[in-house]
């Protein structure tokens, strides 16, 4: 097979027939070839009693190939990572199917969803990543001795429900994961501090920051205690813990302990990597808030173009930044700029995250400042119920929704004291 993949000609002879009755149909842009189903299914039938046999092999050779898609991995930001990933997709899916059709429970078909669901949940494809990690988790409890891969995937799907909105169905889990990684692997354990951590993130998106700087700060304090000080865990430990402080209004811790995460993850993984851009675009807050707006620019703009450039156009992250700097030019008074770089966030959010995500809702609520600002009484009010309904529902004790609803209740007293004024 090396010999004839070197001699192009002689491969493309040999392919001719099958592909002239369109038995095969080639990907030149993924070098890849697919077979016609109606072929497939010949070739089941023809294995018979040695279709499992051979389903277990194939799964073992894509599992090889398909690479780890892990945030710590400075590959991970690499474009040939990604079109290597994108190459074997296809594969790796039609192995994932074969997986749960057969009930194939080995080591092997379980890494290799787990490989699937990682690099699905990093495209944001939050419904099929869930769909895998559930398969590879039932297949690890079901071989049995697999208690630390069963809390990295637990974890890896808090954070999937975490990304979706779903913060109850979160809690619940990470909470439950955590009890488990405590009674099996201690509760000095570096998942264990994985299980604090996410649990402590968990609580920071519900707006309950108190309880997340404790549980944040007992995740750095086991980290500490076991890790390199350069170590990647480390960074995200300083990164929540940074987040939390930058939440609270409390920029004098934030700052420093946001700079510890950026010095690493630059080190680690590169100053282009999207991890190294999160804690960039954190930092671009605090100068926002502190009124150094040119600094702030720069840093929105750096965190911006990572992620344009290493994720894709409509990826969430990229919302987040247009989202931050709508506010940004918001707060410079220059809206046309503002609602340019919302409506892109909105639309982003709207249709990778849904429009009764809490993200959602808070770049609606962002959108309602800049035409209450512009005059456009209409599209500002719908912008705003249409956010406070949402947040409401799904984040009725979150600081973001008090002030969303402080910002319409304010307007609409302002709007009647306006009305009453020109009657006088």
């Amino acid at each position: 097979m090396t010999a004839l993949a070197v001699n192009q000609s002689r491969l493309n002879e040999l392919l001719e027939p099958l592909l002239g009755y369109s038995l095969l149909t080639r990907h030149p842009g993924q070098k890849a070839v697919s077979i016609h189903k109606l072929v497939q299914a010949v070739l089941r039938l023809e294995l018979g009693a040695a279709l499992p046999q051979w389903i277990a092999r194939l799964v073992a050779v894509v599992e090889k190939l398909f690479p780890e898609t892990l945030e710590s991995n400075p590959q991970w930001a690499q474009v040939e990572h990604w079109q290597r990933c994108e190459r074997l997709l296809a594969s790796a899916l039609a192995c994932a199917e074969e997986i749960k059709q057969s009930h194939l429970a080995t080591d092997t078909a379980a890494r290799l969803l787990q490989r699937l669901a990682d690099y699905l949940g990093k495209n944001a494809d939050y419904g099929q990543s869930l769909q895998w990690y559930e398969l590879a988790l039932a297949i690890y409890e079901q071989v049995g001795g697999k208690e630390l891969e069963a809390v990295s995937i637990r974890n890896n799907m808090v954070e999937l429900y975490d990304y979706k909105g779903d913060y109850d169905i979160a809690l619940s889990l990470i909470k439950d994961t955590l009890e488990m990684s405590e009674r099996v692997l201690g509760d000095k354990h570096l998942k264990t501090a994985e299980s604090l951590s996410t649990l402590g993130w968990i609580y920071y998106h519900k707006g309950d920051y108190d309880h997340a700087l404790h549980l944040c700060q007992r995740a750095l304090d086991i980290r500490e205690q076991l890790l390199d000080k350069y170590h990647y865990d480390m960074a995200n430990s300083f990164n929540h813990l940074g987040a939390v402080y930058l939440a609270k209004g409390n920029y004098d811790k934030a700052l420093p302990l946001l700079n510890c995460s950026l010095k690493i993850k630059e080190r680690v993984l590169g100053p282009n990597h999207p991890q190294t851009a999160i804690v960039v675009h954190k930092l671009a807050i605090i100068y926002r808030d502190q009124g150094d707006y040119k600094c702030a620019l720069s840093l929105f703009e750096r965190a911006l173009e990572i992620r344009t450039r290493q994720l894709y156009p409509d990826h969430p992250r990229v919302a987040q930044s247009c989202h931050d700097l709508g506010i940004y030019h918001r707060l410079q008074e220059q809206y046309d700029d503002a609602l340019s770089y919302l409506e892109q966030a909105l639309t982003i959010r709207e249709r990778k995250l849904g429009p009764d995500h809490p993200d959602t809702a808070r770049t609606r609520g962002e959108l309602a400042l800049v035409y209450q600002a512009q005059g456009q009484a209409e599209q500002a009010t719908e912008c705003y119920e249409t956010a406070l309904a949402t947040l409401r529902t799904r984040l009725p004790h979150h600081p973001d929704t008090q002030r969303v609803a402080e910002n319409y209740q304010t307007w609409q007293t302002d709007l009647k004291q306006k009305r009453r004024g020109k009657k006088g």
